[in-house]
């Protein structure tokens, strides 16, 4: 993970349509990941932030990250989640979460698994998560009845690769295509965000 480069990130309107992190072209990337490992329902996503972050989590992020009413309400969060949850297993996306993951007490109580933040380059995403199929299928049973795929990744992205964002993920009234073939917004300038429909 000290190698992973995360480009900034314009897709934050398609998480806050959705009210779920991981939404654009690298949540689907992830659904793919998690497809292969037969987790279809038994996950649940937390960002470190309420919100997305444009760019990388540097020093001023990783700051901002512990602050007492953001660190406290992140763990409290967590807390709940791990109380309610049968949690068997961490999975962090990136070095944001990886912070987070490191700040929460709770983390000592299961195995955490470090990903690399799909949005990365692709030289540094693909072996990281050929490496981690096996260990993940190890450590999270299936969901019943799901199929499991551990081949490994190629050199790229396959279309193939991707799945998209189940719709009982997403809020009624978010539209069909939401959360399908990738990103759907970007920026323009630092005050449009635009949207664009298939």
């Amino acid at each position: 993970m000290t190698n992973a480069y995360t480009p900034p990130s314009v897709r934050f309107l398609d998480s806050l349509l959705a009210f779920r992190t991981f939404v654009g072209r690298s949540g689907q990337r992830l659904q793919g990941f998690l497809r292969k490992l037969g987790i279809q329902r038994s996950y649940i996503m937390v960002n470190t932030f309420l919100f997305g972050v444009l760019g990388q989590f540097d020093n001023t992020l990783r700051l901002v990250s512990t602050e007492p009413p953001i660190l406290q309400y992140r763990n409290m969060l967590l807390d709940r989640i791990a109380k309610e949850s049968p949690i068997v297993a961490v999975v962090t996306i990136g070095a944001g979460a990886r912070h987070a993951a490191e700040q929460w007490s709770g983390a000592a109580a299961y195995p955490v698994f470090e990903l690399v933040h799909p949005a990365a380059p692709q030289g540094l995403v693909l072996p990281n998560w050929n490496q981690h199929l096996s260990l993940l299928h190890d450590a999270i049973p299936p969901d019943e009845g799901a199929p499991v795929d551990l081949s490994p990744y190629g050199g790229e992205f396959a279309a193939a690769d991707e799945a998209p964002i189940p719709r009982f993920d997403l809020p009624f009234g978010v539209p069909a295509w939401h959360g399908t073939g990738g990103g759907r917004s970007r920026r323009e300038g630092p005050n449009t965000i635009l949207w664009a429909a298939p």
